[in-house]
């Protein structure tokens, strides 16, 4: 069984139109329950914590089985929800993926599992996302393999979680400078990229050193696990497609 840790505390960028994002509504539900009905279709899921206001949480109703009041910093939220949870591995979803279906997860969980790896990110190439949802803009990094973005889950392995506290902590606090970044992630990461040599491979080799076990990035063929929405443009796209 895999336990899910849903991320649904962020504030809305329409505050006249709902207090936190999960709540913005399209086609008169609440961005964050499609995701939440998606889950219920996946094999073999156990325990769905929701990290979330208390408003949102009342609006979802019974479609998670704890509740996290999301009070604190992300980081905080987030190992909050962990405490939850008791399955080996489990998956971090985030609840702005209203286009995300079950299959898509159920996908990224089958493939995380055979990799062995004790964390395992998706990433999907621009290509891909273009192909299914032109006009849509996303946050891409140039890699060896093409323009990229990272997806919205993530499935990491429970015993990984006390060791790698302090480095999700620095990574959340560092986000936007990006000197102590490079630092943290290390400057040959930094060199390879702005030479356009930095391949997933490199840093899943590189990313070993600080989780001491593989880490594994996962060439996603649903761009619906990047269509995260950030802001105006994004809703209305989804709003196309939904």
């Amino acid at each position: 069984m895999i336990d899910i840790v849903v991320l649904a505390g962020g504030r809305s960028f329409l505050p006249e139109k709902a207090s936190y994002k999960s709540l913005l509504l399209i086609n008169s539900k609440p961005m964050v329950w499609y995701p939440l009905q998606e889950l219920k279709s996946v094999n073999n899921i156990g325990k769905v914590v929701l990290v979330a206001s208390k408003e949102v949480a009342e609006v979802v109703g019974n479609d998670y089985h704890f509740w996290v009041d999301s009070n604190a910093s992300l980081t905080d939220n987030l190992f909050k929800g962990f405490e939850k949870t008791s399955s080996d591995y489990i998956l971090i979803c985030s609840a702005d993926i209203p286009l995300v279906k079950a299959n898509h997860i159920q996908w990224f969980i089958d493939e995380g599992l055979k990799s062995s790896a004790r964390v395992v990110m998706p990433y999907i190439t621009k290509n891909v996302i273009d192909k299914s949802y032109p006009g849509a803009r996303r946050t891409y990094v140039r890699l060896k393999e093409g323009l990229v973005t990272l997806g919205n889950i993530a499935l990491v392995e429970r015993n990984l979680l006390g060791e790698i506290k302090q480095l999700i902590k620095k990574a959340t606090d560092y986000r936007k400078n990006p000197l102590k970044i490079a630092r943290l992630v290390g400057y040959d990461i930094v060199a390879l990229y702005l030479l356009g040599l930095l391949s997933v491979k490199y840093i899943e080799r590189r990313a070993y050193h600080f989780v001491k076990g593989p880490v594994r990035g996962l060439l996603c063929p649903y761009p619906e696990i990047g269509m995260d929405v950030d802001k105006i443009e994004d809703l209305e796209v989804v709003k196309r497609f939904i």
